[in-house]
């Protein structure tokens, strides 16, 4: 992965990994965190000011940065920076590749306007690029993953809910995403800026902070650059973390001409991050109360960003969703990459006006299935067909048999559902043991699949004529359930053997 970070050193410009190289010796011309800018007033953005960052003034009221290069001072604009960088990236995949790049398809947060997609979309023009799509994070994600898409073997439809989890540097992001058809519907979202792997890091930089005091006696909590040197080393560290126990902590000449050498313990890093790690839990609870979902209800998560692999996140998402597939398949800050780029592979053929009509800012209003349509079975069970937030017209075709020996009628009806009350949430019983990684916590009931009741009768249909003498089960009728976009709803019954089928539609 390439860094999103432009650096200026003497006569050259950097990108990437060697930009952020030099990120200590010259933080005045190190440019970071430059994509949550984009599209942004220069009133908006919060303007560090200290020697670690580099000194940001408005230009035409746009966010800027100056600098020194080529021993004169230059000022760039957020847009002109996200274009060195963009152009950055091109060349890499160019020379990868060992060919030209023809297109692309880029992805933004769900919270992006369309200001600032208008923005990015220019200077990735700017930087050579021909846009092909820009569409969203989660649903990136999604495609990476082939969520919720036909089983290359199995084949047919597959209506899954998902959470996905998008830790990145800054931010974390939360988005319910519903397949239907192999149609995404983002259901809800939930971010917060302020809780990112920088978050991370920084209780990581405290610590070994602690450690240099109590080892020097030197105090380095006010000196700026001496913090930064250790942010660096803790930044490496940190990713060490995540895949063994223990890692190394180096930084020289942190303050007074002395270096840091220590080794961090992964419990020791996790207590620190204890509250952090709860918020990411609030988070997680509060968009599932938004959506009216159990823990039940979600059948993957899906992990994006580089700070989704700490143990300990994945831990505590898996205490979430005990019973809940968690996806790790796919390298988690690559994930976006890679949904991108088969994206760009399923748009690739299409025809040059096509693509840029759908570059344009169409918005189809599509009328979804408010509640769950399925049939009712032994003891009063909702089973359900059409699930909701299903994009309308939708079309279902499935197969059952007759449930007794000589049967020669079926009836089939099919109701609206409601879904249970969700049960009370338990009060949580905070414990303060830090000495134990493993908490001794009382076991509670493991969430389950929601489940629905039957409510209103839609449609019902009788095929008669069946076959006689025919045992139970041995006979295939085909049920073919369709939904329009005016949410009427059409019920076709065919027996196989015989062909004798039957058609009825709703009110």
């Amino acid at each position: 992965m390439i860094p999103s970070v432009v650096g200026f050193s003497g006569d050259e410009e950097f990108s990437g990994t060697q930009a952020l190289h030099q990120a200590v010796r010259n933080p005045k011309n190190t440019l970071e965190g430059f994509r949550k800018l984009i599209g942004k007033k220069f009133e908006e953005v919060k303007v560090p000011s200290d020697v670690t960052h580099p000194d940001m003034v408005s230009k035409g009221g746009v966010p800027a940065y100056k600098v020194t290069f080529k021993d004169q001072e230059h000022i760039f604009t957020v847009p002109e920076v996200v274009t060195k960088q963009l152009r950055h990236i091109l060349e890499e995949a160019q020379t990868y590749l060992g060919s030209k790049v023809t297109g692309a398809v880029l992805a933004v947060p769900t919270y992006f306007t369309e200001h600032q997609r208008e923005v990015l979309a220019k200077s990735a023009v700017d930087a050579g690029i021909n846009v092909l799509q820009i569409i969203q994070e989660p649903v990136a994600a999604a495609l990476a993953y082939n969520f919720g898409q036909s089983h290359p073997i199995k084949g047919g439809v597959q209506d899954k809910t998902a959470l996905v989890l998008d830790m990145g540097a800054s931010s974390f992001d939360i988005t319910v995403l519903s397949v239907r058809a192999g149609i995404y519907t983002i259901l809800e979202t939930a971010h917060d800026e302020a809780l990112g792997g920088e978050a991370f890091t920084e209780e990581l930089v405290q610590l070994v902070a602690q450690e240099f005091k109590k080892k020097t006696k030197v105090d380095v909590t006010g000196n700026k650059k001496g913090l930064l040197k250790i942010r660096t080393a803790a930044e490496i560290t940190k990713k060490q973390l995540a895949r063994s126990t223990s890692a190394p902590c180096s930084a020289e000449s942190v303050a007074e001409g002395l270096d840091y050498h220590g080794s961090i313990n992964r419990l020791r890093f996790e207590i620190a991050c204890s509250k952090l790690f709860a918020r990411c839990n609030e988070l997680i609870e509060h968009i599932l109360e938004k959506a009216q979902l159990t823990t039940g209800a979600i059948d993957e998560i899906l992990l994006v960003g580089g700070a989704t692999r700490m143990p300990k996140f994945q831990s505590k998402v898996r205490d979430i969703f005990p019973e809940t597939t968690i996806r790790v398949d796919e390298e988690s800050d690559e994930v976006i990459a890679v949904g991108c780029a088969a994206q760009a592979s399923l748009i690739a053929g299409f025809e040059k006006e096509d693509i840029i009509a759908s570059t344009k800012e169409n918005i189809t209003v599509t009328p979804h299935t408010v509640k769950p349509i399925g049939v009712v079975g032994a003891n009063d069970q909702f089973f359900t067909i059409i699930p909701n937030h299903t994009p309308l017209p939708a079309k279902r075709i499935f197969e059952f048999g007759q449930t007794a020996d000589g049967q020669q009628e079926v009836y089939f009806a099919l109701y609206e559902g409601e879904q249970d009350p969700l049960p009370p949430k338990k009060e949580k019983v905070e414990k303060h043991d830090i000495g134990s990684d493993d908490e001794d916590e009382e076991e509670e009931d493991l969430p389950s699949k929601p489940t629905y009741h039957k409510t209103t009768l839609l449609a019902e249909v009788v095929l008669k004529d069946l076959p006689a003498g025919a045992k139970a089960g041995s006979l295939k009728i085909e049920a073919t359930v369709q939904v329009d976009v005016t949410s009427k709803i059409i019920i076709t019954l065919r027996e196989k053997k015989s062909g004798k089928q039957v058609r009825a539609e709703s009110a």
